[in-house]
Order: structure tokens, then sequence, then C-alpha cells
């Protein structure tokens, strides 16, 4: 009985490794790389397949660009146009440009979390492209004095790039999107991450994707 008991719990990190795998696999395709002016970059995820919609942060995008260029997980580019920004929220809508075959995430409750529930983060942290990084929620409606509400804590790492990318649960659902983060600057002056990082909640950017239409 020790020896089975010993056995199934050092076994236990294998299938749970093995299992979000699986789940990084299925929800990768779901999100995008997008060019900022000429060194820039941010992530996106697509939220509406059919309209062909992505979503993202709003900060990521400010400025006089219009016009986009994306990247799948499958190396195919694409194009994508501003629709519009939210007034009090940090999210923006882009639209594809022509027709392409897009998988879109499925959205779940972030009211349900608690701290302590798994979560991993997709986005591309200084242009490492489609970088997964993984940990936990660390406290729920945080007030981090941001207009866009209160945000989920998480210390899933979250660095430049990673901005307007989801954070999903361990279902493959996705919670938030990650906005902003708390990090210390290295030697060459690049800002780290040290386990604290935000995102809106996914009934708030749902909320913000309706007002823009």
């Amino acid at each position: 009985m020790r020896f089975l008991f010993a056995l199934m719990f050092g076994l236990w990190p294998i299938t749970a490794c093995s299992g979000l795998a699986d789940v990084v696999a299925r929800v990768t395709p779901t999100v995008v790389f997008i060019q900022v002016g000429e060194q820039g970059a941010c992530a996106g995820v697509v939220m509406d397949a059919l309209r062909r919609r992505v979503v993202t942060a709003k900060h990521c995008i400010q400025g006089d660009q219009k016009e986009f260029h994306l990247l799948l997980s499958n190396g195919v580019p694409i194009n994508a146009k501003l629709i519009g920004v939210s007034k009090n929220v940090d999210i923006a809508v882009l639209e594809v440009i022509g027709p392409v075959f897009l998988i879109e995430a499925r959205a779940g409750n972030a009211k349900t979390l608690r701290a302590g529930d798994s979560v991993f983060a997709i986005g591309h942290p200084y242009r490492n492209i489609f970088s997964v990084s993984a940990g936990i929620v660390s406290f729920i409606d945080r007030d981090d004095n941001d207009p866009s509400g209160l945000h989920i804590q998480s210390d899933a790492a979250v660095n430049p790039g990673n901005s307007g990318g989801p954070l999903f649960d361990f279902n493959g659902l996705i919670v938030g999107i990650n906005d902003s983060m708390f990090g210390l600057r290295d030697m060459a002056g690049r800002m780290g991450s040290i386990g604290i990082s935000y995102a809106i909640p996914i009934h708030t950017v749902l909320a913000a994707v309706e007002e823009i239409g």
C-alpha cells in the first residue's frame, strides 16, 4: 500500500504536465503575434472567428497605426485593421483582413476563480513568440488603481510582449487578458517579471468588446 501511494503521487506531476501540454497545444492557435511599429510587439487572442475579431490591450496599439501585421501560431502572416478601443478599459479590437481560417478561444468564468487556482499565459515576451508561462491566481479583484477596474493577480510570468495576450485556466478557457505587471530592470534596462502580473477579467473584457461593437 505504501509503495502504491508513493507511486501514485510520484507520477502525479508527470501526468499533470502532460495534461497541460495537451491543453496548451489546443489553445495556442487562438493566440496571435501583433507587430507594433518597427520593433514593438504584443499579443492578441481570437475571440470571434466568424467576424475575424482579435482582442488585445489598448495600450499596445495606441498611436497613429491603424493596420497591423499579425502572425498565427502556424507561421502564417496575416493583416488586421483597428476596429476600435474601449473608453475606460485597456481593450482594443482588431479585424483580420480577408478570409482566413481562425480558431477562437472559449471564454471561461473569472467570477468563479479562487486564489490558488492554476492558470497559464501565452504571449511573446521580448519577441520570444508564443511563449507559455504558468502559475496560480494570487488574488481576486485586485485594485491596482487601473482605470480598467479590478484585476486578476497571478504569478504567471508576464513581460513586455505579453500585453494583450490571454490568461487561461487549466481547462483552456480564457479567464482574462494580461495587461500589466510589476518588474525589475536588468543591467540592459529591460523590465523582467517578479511574479506579480495583472489580467483584466474576461467578463470585463467581453463587456468592453461589446461596447466597441
